[in-house]
């Protein structure tokens, strides 16, 4: 963030453009003259302050899918504890990269004793620079229980003596700090952190707890946390970025827009889909594929209940991703229903029935425990095939909405059992068993039920997004084998050819000349996934894409 002077004289600035409200001018002739160098800076939209929500970003021009509404560098990089793993504590972790180490590695900075990955994490700055010297005098070692909030705090009070400027815009943000208060849980870790910062760094700092909650509370409420499992360096990172613009972007359970942090820690704000002047831009803070009671869960962990359009319509626009069919007109479907209280009704769409929360409840973990019961996602054979579709039309449209969310994370399982058994080669289960027949049937299965599913995706999350970058990818999978199939009725290709290294040129062709389809959707799934860290799952499946269209 820039200061408050003129941009081409410097001179303390009247006015700011009215379109990103970054840059700031001393009168309007200066603005007109920095024009032609702002207009490719200026943003598509603008903070304002809304009675409800506090500061909100809303579109100052129309936005297009794929659009970056916004590129900036976090105000500060902090360690996350994945959720409260190891108690909290930093033992295992790099101070400089937040990279989870092998204990056996045992590599540590050679000025503080706290664990490093190598000599590169011991000189970061933001561990060299302003933390390493108070930690060697400390005393503070990483083993103890919550050293991970401790090192957050540390961090955000040492970034006022290096960054002044970031500190005020971070300290500025908005906090859940009275909730927390409210909070047990919440107020023993503010009380737990202040005790220890105290303790071990009272010589360097002066800190009480009310300051301590409200640096949590910007904390919880801003971070965006990058838990990365990296397949191939088979590297774990724990890191949570705060960002000005993107945490200042509202939640909601149908976001026209998501952040991309890439490796560099720089993050892109993308529109997944049009997004019009006036119009608020959202993100999700949580699991999307979620019914509403999970997600409302979920956001009561952030203190605030969502009322964005999904949430506050029983069928979740349509799609009944929550509801259960009503066994007393056998035609309806009961959904939820908020009311302006904290209780919830079921109510049935068409016989207006009623039905206790706890019978809801039975007949989803009933369902839960029976598909858990009955599937063996390790095997991969026809017989789980079966067993899969057996429990979908025991349950699709007669207990469960087809599009019902349990269904939808089942359908999902399923899709992965025949990715599985059509992928797996030579060397998996035995081939001799797996006819050409039973490949094309899983073929057909397959794009037929990630077709489904990416109906209620393109509901919820259209646009670029992983899920449905992985949908594609298997669309892709299904598409290309099975019209390799259609093409030679699976007898003068067999299916082992079709993953052979060294595919034949004429099948390339043959994809190329027949199938616009698969092109077209492994196109898009590649450009999707390939926002994604490289090394992770996604990142491999661009390369599988790459080598169905011959380009890899």
């Amino acid at each position: 963030m820039g200061d408050n002077s003129c941009e081409i004289c410097h001179s303390v600035a009247k006015y700011k453009c009215s379109k990103c409200n970054k840059t700031h001018y001393c009168c309007k002739e200066h603005q007109i003259q920095d024009w032609p160098v702002h207009k490719g800076d200026c943003q598509p939209c603008k903070v304002i302050h809304n009675s409800a929500k506090g500061n909100i970003l809303i579109a100052t021009r129309v936005i297009t899918t794929w659009s970056t509404i916004e590129k900036e560098r976090p105000l500060i990089v902090l360690p996350y504890s994945g959720n409260d793993n190891r108690n909290g504590s930093m033992d295992e972790m790099c101070i400089g990269c937040f990279k989870v180490i092998n204990p056996q590695v045992n590599k540590t900075c050679s000025k503080c004793g706290w664990p490093v990955c190598g000599p590169t994490c011991e000189l970061i700055p933001d561990h060299a620079r302003n933390e390493c010297h108070i930690l060697a005098k400390s005393q503070f070692i990483p083993s103890l229980y919550g050293s991970c909030m401790v090192i957050q705090v540390l961090r955000c009070l040492l970034l006022k003596e290096e960054h002044p400027k970031r500190y005020q815009t971070l300290i500025g943000m908005e906090s859940n700090y009275a909730n927390r208060m409210d909070d047990p849980r919440s107020s023993f870790k503010s009380v737990h952190t202040t005790e220890a910062i105290k303790k071990y760094f009272h010589e360097d700092i002066t800190i009480e707890e009310k300051d301590v909650a409200i640096l949590l509370g910007i904390i919880s409420s801003n971070g965006l946390s990058q838990m990365a499992d990296v397949i191939e360096r088979n590297d774990e990172r724990f890191t949570m970025y705060v960002y000005y613009y993107a945490c200042i972007a509202s939640h909601s359970c149908v976001p026209n827009a998501r952040s991309v942090i890439r490796d560099t820690g720089r993050l892109e704000l993308i529109a997944t889909r049009p997004i019009q002047p006036g119009e608020e831009i959202t993100i999700s803070y949580i699991a999307l594929l979620n019914g509403t009671l999970q997600r409302k869960e979920s956001c009561a962990r952030y203190y605030f209940t969502c009322d964005c359009p999904r949430c506050v319509d029983p069928t979740e626009l349509g799609t009944h991703f929550s509801s259960i069919k009503c066994q007393q007109c056998r035609t309806g479907y009961i959904s939820l229903h908020m009311g302006n209280s904290a209780m919830v009704q079921w109510i049935c769409g068409d016989c207006s029935q009623t039905r206790p929360i706890d019978q809801v409840e039975d007949v989803l973990d009933y369902f839960d425990m029976e598909s858990k019961l009955s599937c063996d996602l390790q095997e991969c054979s026809m017989r789980t095939v079966k067993q899969f579709e057996s429990i979908l039309t025991r349950y699709e449209g007669k207990v469960l909405h087809e599009n019902h969310y349990l269904l939808y994370a089942f359908r999902e399982d399923f899709i992965r059992v025949m990715y599985k058994f059509l992928e797996q080669g030579p060397n998996g289960w035995n081939t001799s068993k797996r006819t050409a027949r039973d490949v094309k049937i899983i073929k057909t299965k397959m794009v037929k039920i990630v077709r489904m599913l990416l109906k209620t995706v393109n509901v919820f999350t259209p646009g670029p997004r992983s899920l449905r970058g992985k949908l594609l990818y298997y669309l892709c999978i299904g598409l290309r084998d099975k019209d390799a199939l259609n093409q030679n009725d699976g007898s003068s290709m067999g299916y082992n050819n079709l993953n052979d290294k060294g595919v034949a040129q004429d099948y390339k062709v043959q994809i190329h000349n027949v199938a616009p389809e698969l092109k077209t959707t492994a196109i898009e799934a590649i450009k999707i996934l390939s926002l994604e860290p490289q090394g992770t799952e996604d990142a491999l499946f661009v390369v599988e894409l790459k080598k169905i269209l011959g380009t890899e």
